[in-house]
């Protein structure tokens, strides 16, 4: 049985410890991702945070919502940290996997985690077609097993906290799912032959044929866009970053809090991230700097989480730094992202 809703100070004292447990996991992935720790370990953290996702105390902070904000945030916190409890095993298996797997093609081996960057950088349709297969019989044989798994493990879980369906919890949450559906309908209608004539057209410029040819594999050649390398090479991603953050009145450099990971190193993940392993005070920003437009892109959306997280005020309850409606921290990354479409490179 839930036990009865947590007083404040016993409110505080849970946000205090999520925003350690939150912290110690940003920067566990930030380890890993970033090519510096070959495993994932996730067990250690939350053994040491072990109350935070009992399902009692999900239950009990569920008790608590009566219609605060911050108290559903931290609800929605523990749920989540519950049905990652029973997870984080999953997710272990999935990092090492993908760390460790390698596939063979036209006699190459390439790292699983390369195979994607791969697709993009290879101009040969037959070999993207040959990598997109082994992409993806790799992905059915080792990973989607312990998807199916994590999934099922999560769907077990949720009666626990309180819902039927996993929709319904998160309706709970505060969610407009069939709002938020009707909008994508809308949007999705609204837009389908501008999207069919817009990409027809860029398919037909970048690689000859139309989009009733295209295959998945050859989207993500689309998108790398190679025709555009030279306006935007990999040398200068920084210093035009650095450039574009002048001009908004922010000096990177001088942004202690800020940590540029820039370094390559063979297990580190291709695509940029961010990192907010304390809010305000240590933001990792993580690239290999390949270069293309599509790396710019990534680099500069992952920016603006990064600026987003390093000028929020540590006056904030944990709750509002770390937690809510992540539309915020979106929109602050699509904002920089955006920039990288209209503008050429400077630095």
């Amino acid at each position: 049985m839930p036990s009865d809703p947590p007083t404040t100070p016993e409110l505080d004292a849970y946000r205090a410890g999520a925003d350690r447990f939150i912290a110690e996991l940003d920067e566990e992935y930030y380890l890993h991702f970033a090519g510096l720790k070959d495993r994932l370990d996730l067990e250690a953290i939350y053994e040491r945070h072990a109350d935070l996702t009992e399902l009692e105390r999900a239950q009990s902070l569920g008790a608590a919502v009566n219609g605060d904000r911050g108290t559903r945030e931290l609800w929605h916190f523990a749920c989540e940290g519950y049905m990652g409890k029973l997870t984080r095993s999953h997710a272990e298996k999935l990092a090492a996997l993908e760390a460790e797997l390698e596939v063979t093609v036209d006699g190459e081996t390439i790292p699983f985690r390369m195979v994607r960057p791969t697709i993009a950088n290879e101009p040969d349709r037959g070999r993207r077609q040959r990598l997109d297969g082994v992409l993806w019989e790799m992905t059915e044989e080792h990973l989607n097993p312990l998807y199916r798994e994590a999934l099922d493990v999560t769907r077990r879980a949720v009666p626990e906290l309180g819902a039927s369906t996993y929709r319904e919890l998160y309706e709970r949450f505060g969610f407009d799912l069939q709002g938020l559906a009707a909008q994508c309908r809308a949007f999705l209608d609204s837009t389908e032959e501008l999207y069919e004539r817009s990409m027809d057209r860029a398919l037909r410029e970048g690689l000859g044929f139309g989009l009733d040819e295209a295959e998945r594999y050859d989207v993500q050649r689309m998108i790398r866009s190679p025709q555009w390398d030279v306006g935007f090479p990999g040398e200068k991603m920084v210093p035009a970053l650095r450039a574009t953050l002048s001009d908004l009145g922010i000096d990177l450099d001088s942004q202690e809090n800020v940590h540029l990971d820039i370094d390559q190193r063979p297990q580190k993940t291709p695509r940029a991230f961010c990192a907010p392993i304390e809010v305000p005070d240590k933001v990792m920003l993580v690239i290999q700097p390949i270069g293309g437009a599509d790396d710019w892109r990534a680099f500069f959306h992952e920016a603006g989480h990064t600026e987003h997280y390093a000028n929020t005020s540590r006056d904030l309850r944990m709750e509002e730094k770390r937690l809510g409606d992540s539309a915020v921290t979106e929109g602050w990354a699509m904002l920089l992202q955006h920039w990288t479409d209209g503008t050429r490179p400077r630095g």
